[in-house]
């Protein structure tokens, strides 16, 4: 693929998230339909878009890579203390759109735990960890920039700090293990604890 399809994908994606899963529904049209069907949508196209990428990878190759998985547990620790952090700060006095989400629709739990995790990492840390990191050439500026983002975009000012962590966290383990795999995995486990506590919370 040219550098001129890479980029109209790119930004294809872009567009489509914000309008679909990021944060254009949570502004303008959040309701069951869009809770239901925009997150699948989302995940279909991107996989469509990246058929020939996911053809071409090594699976096994990637699975047996034992030292991803240690840098799993150590970033699913991280997570875990960035928001143990951020709820010792701020107390959470306020649920989240996500708390909301999950209260109201069902199926959330689906997007939240499986869908979300993958759609997301492709766009913050692929896309626009990436985009930065090649302009800045500078870890640290792309980092904490693509984190902010990431932050600002679930709309929690109380869980800002936790989610910026995240991020950051997230950065790092793209950079040092040079694919999405372990990003996702640990993406999908903080996301599974949160569903857990909230549900034990409710």
């Amino acid at each position: 693929m040219d550098d001129k399809a890479v980029k109209y994908r790119e930004a294809l994606l872009l567009v489509l998230f914000f309008l679909t899963t990021g944060p254009g529904p949570a502004l303008f049209m959040l309701n069951k339909f869009t809770v239901t069907f925009f997150p699948l949508f989302m995940l279909v196209v991107t996989l469509f878009l990246y058929r020939k990428e996911l053809a071409g990878l090594d699976f096994n190759q990637i699975l047996r890579n034992n030292g991803q998985y240690r840098l799993i547990l150590k970033a699913v620790q991280w997570g875990i203390y960035a928001h143990a952090l951020s709820a010792i700060l701020f107390r959470h006095t306020g649920s989240s759109i996500t708390d909301h989400l999950l209260k109201n629709y069902p199926i959330m739990s689906i997007n939240v735990v499986f869908i979300g995790p993958v759609i997301e990492e492709i766009i913050y840390r692929h896309l626009v960890f990436g985009y930065l990191s090649r302009k800045t050439n500078n870890f640290w500026m792309a980092a904490i920039l693509s984190s902010c983002l990431f932050s600002l975009a679930h709309f929690s000012v109380d869980r800002f700090i936790a989610y910026l962590g995240v991020g950051l966290i997230q950065c790092y383990v793209y950079k040092k293990s040079g694919n999405l795999f372990p990003c996702m995995v640990t993406h999908i486990a903080l996301n599974f604890i949160s569903v857990m506590v909230t549900t034990m919370n409710a």
